[in-house]
């Protein structure tokens, strides 16, 4: 097996790892020890601060015993990508939601003239907006999620909570740290990781300029809005 996986999670902390592999017969995928012969990985440095590896594969050697599927490996990768893709989602959700109600509590104790910032009317409307985005994203992440948790097909949920997601972080990360002011960006206080997860969690299996290019591209082909 010859080729090369980038920005791959903890894939040095890693004993195995699970690998799809364009065979002539579509796709294989197979199990690949990380300290197989031939495997090779370089350390990166993510705005997170979370530990990848760009993974190269040089004519390593895989036995059948490590073969997980000889063909017909491209519904598995479907089906794990949809629901990595969820998860990340659901843990952008909670980042939002985090880094909105520590936004909202700092307006609240912060005064200016006398009256806590929260009460000017452009930051309460600007809390409000993330507010609006942040319970978007909880509708269209739980319903990607409940689909996918009875088995049911959820191909387009799925896109269009990426598509929230990737929004509603740039936006929430962006408004809470502005509102916070000179202390949105002291590494003393905790706003600074939620914002570093909701830009990484962003483009983190696909940006929603893909998303929505992946969903258009499947309405073109006359698939059904909804599955």
């Amino acid at each position: 097996m010859t080729g090369h996986c980038r920005a791959v999670p903890f894939a040095q902390q890693a004993d195995w790892l699970l690998v799809p592999v364009q065979v002539a017969a579509g796709v294989a995928v197979v199990l690949v020890p990380t300290d197989a012969v031939g495997v090779r990985s370089n350390a990166l440095q993510m705005t997170h601060f979370e530990p990848h590896a760009d993974i190269e594969f040089n004519n390593v050697p895989v036995p059948e015993a490590d073969i997980v599927l000889a063909s017909g490996g491209e519904a598995l990768v479907t089906w794990t990508r949809e629901r990595c893709t969820a998860a990340v989602c659901a843990q952008q959700l909670g980042a939002a939601d985090c880094a909105l109600r520590m936004a909202a509590g700092y307006t609240s104790e912060r005064k200016q003239f006398g009256v806590p910032v929260a009460t000017f009317q452009a930051v309460g409307h600007r809390m409000a907006d993330c507010y609006i985005d942040v319970e978007c994203l909880r509708l269209c992440t739980w319903q990607a999620l409940s689909l996918l948790g009875e088995h049911r097909a959820a191909t387009t949920e799925v896109q269009i909570a990426k598509i929230w997601a990737g929004d509603v972080g740039h936006r929430v990360s962006y408004a809470c740290q502005h509102v916070h002011g000179g202390t949105g960006i002291d590494r003393d206080y905790p706003l600074w990781r939620y914002c570093l997860w909701l830009r990484f969690n962003e483009m983190t299996l696909g940006s929603s300029a893909a998303q929505g290019a992946a969903l258009g591209q499947r309405l073109a082909r006359g698939e059904g809005l909804f599955d």
